[in-house]
């Protein structure tokens, strides 16, 4: 489980039970009598008051007022209340730099929940200079002192290593202590690293309901998959699954909305999991863009749509998606069910070939080989950049054809020694061709020292491993031929040397 940062803002501003009692009645003489008398208390408790609460007219410069005089008066309460307004701008411009200056006030003056909101501001930089070490310490002060909102925090800069010496371990122990003073986020995070270190907690399922039942999007989407699955020691219940991925993608979480999608698809309700797919792809999710595409490509079920398939395709690439780049450039290459658009198709296919798409890479390789008809000339330079690419990623075809272009000079600088490194590196992965052709230069010393035993040897391995009738009979070809050479040379060895 990659650690996910929950960032908590601390907008709770507490007030006392009497002064809740006399808000919900709409009685604020009696707080508004005790501050205009000095009372600092009274004072922070009118401007929650004046926040809304309780059914009073909002007033938030009025709020802010109350709490000026309470701070002034050394309220450490309302000086964090202050903290809390310029930090969100609320009734105010906001101001990081000011709510640092009263988060830290009110952290002088004791107040807890100030530590971890001036903690929040240095782990991201907010109005002060960012500082995960000086986060780390307060975040620790007031885990220490017992604040679940602490310990969560702390626990995610161990699993980052921000402040701190990465330690998971250490990490875990966090988030279970501030899971189990009931923290949503940490006892869903509790359970996922606690797996992922390989030491499943036995009260795991019960955090997870925890957390769920408390409306965290995440721990529900969580518990869908293990419902859905039956795994981690969960009972397979698809309804409880479809209950907690519904809970999740009502709060727009898009992993809960790609799953909704998988699971009525599974039950073949294509209608349904499309509407899903469509849900989640809104929200960005790139695997039910994909998705979306994949299905009205094949039809599944459906009559195919290739349009559709393409606007799906396009959309997933125009976010970046290489394989979506793969599949929408080789539509439009071919017209395979939409009008064809060989510019746009190339376009496509260079961009998902720059992304990495292996598939774009040799495709883009072989037709600068080749070429293809007045659309694409043949350009060797260009095939022999695509196929490098892949070649680097040890894909045995990208290699082989590189080490042709090198044998030919095609594109580079013939080098027979080069043209031997990639034939080797594809001739490794039992590529029948690659082997074929390492052995063409065994048996001819091309790029390397000519060595018959190991020709024949990279021949035989080639036969082995290829179906392919015209291949095999250029091998037994290449291996006749080597027979003859070495008998020869043999015949030759045997002879009496002239004097």
């Amino acid at each position: 489980m990659r650690a996910v940062r929950l960032v908590t803002v601390f907008l709770i501003i507490t007030v006392s039970a009497t002064a809740v009692a006399a808000v919900e009645g709409g009685n604020t003489a009696l707080l508004q009598e005790r501050a205009k008398a000095g009372d600092a208390a009274a004072m922070t408790e009118l401007g929650k008051a004046l926040t809304g609460s309780g059914g009073t007219k909002q007033n938030l410069a009025a709020a802010r007022g109350w709490w000026l005089k309470a701070a002034r008066k050394g309220n450490a309460q309302a000086m964090n209340n202050l903290g809390a307004l310029y930090e969100n701008g609320h009734g105010v411009k906001k101001d990081y730099s000011e709510a640092a200056y009263w988060y830290l006030k009110a952290v002088e003056a004791g107040n807890l929940t100030a530590m971890v909101n001036l903690a929040v501001l240095y782990e991201h930089g907010w109005g002060v200079s960012q500082d995960f070490s000086a986060a780390a310490q307060l975040y620790r002060t007031a885990a220490e002192k017992g604040s679940a909102d602490a310990m969560n925090s702390l626990a995610s800069l161990y699993a980052n290593g921000q402040g701190v010496k990465q330690d998971l371990k250490t990490a875990v122990q966090w988030y279970r202590d501030a899971a189990r003073l009931g923290h949503a986020y940490a006892q869903y995070a509790y359970v996922l690293l606690s797996e992922e270190l390989g030491a499943a907690p036995a009260d795991g399922f019960e955090m997870l309901q925890k957390s769920a039942g408390s409306g965290l999007d995440m721990a529900q989407n969580e518990l869908g998959i293990r419902y859905l699955n039956g795994s981690n020691g969960v009972p397979k219940d698809g309804e409880q699954a479809l209950r907690w991925f519904k809970a999740a993608a009502d709060q727009g979480n898009e992993a809960a909305l790609y799953n909704l999608g998988g699971l009525y698809e599974a039950r073949k309700e294509l209608p349904t999991a499309l509407d899903w797919y469509r849900k989640a792809s809104d929200k960005g999710n790139h695997a039910a863009t994909i998705r979306l595409a994949e299905i009205y490509q094949t039809g599944a079920g459906l009559p195919a749509d290739q349009a559709q398939a393409l606007h799906w395709y396009r959309q997933a690439a125009d976010r970046g998606i290489a394989y979506a780049a793969y599949h929408a450039g080789s539509m439009l290459l071919e017209g395979s069910g939409v009008p064809q658009d060989t510019a746009k198709g190339l376009a496509y296919l260079e961009q998902a070939a720059t992304r990495g798409n292996l598939e774009a890479q040799l495709l883009l390789g072989r037709m600068a080989l080749n070429g293809q008809g007045e659309a694409v000339k043949k350009d060797h330079q260009a095939a022999a950049k695509w196929f490098r690419m892949a070649a680097e990623k040890k894909d045995p075809i990208g290699a082989t054809n590189l080490g042709y272009l090198y044998a030919r000079g095609f594109g580079v600088t013939q080098d027979e020694a080069e043209a031997v490194k990639w034939y080797r590196l594809a001739a490794e992965t039992g590529y029948p061709v690659a082997l074929f052709n390492l052995g063409y230069h065994y048996q001819t010393g091309l790029g390397v020292q000519k060595d018959y035993a190991e020709a024949e040897r990279l021949y035989r391995q080639a036969r082995e491993k290829t179906d392919d009738q015209q291949l095999q009979a250029r091998i037994d070809e290449h291996l006749q031929k080597l027979k003859v050479i070495v008998e020869k040379e043999a015949e030759r060895a045997k002879k009496p040397s002239q004097p």
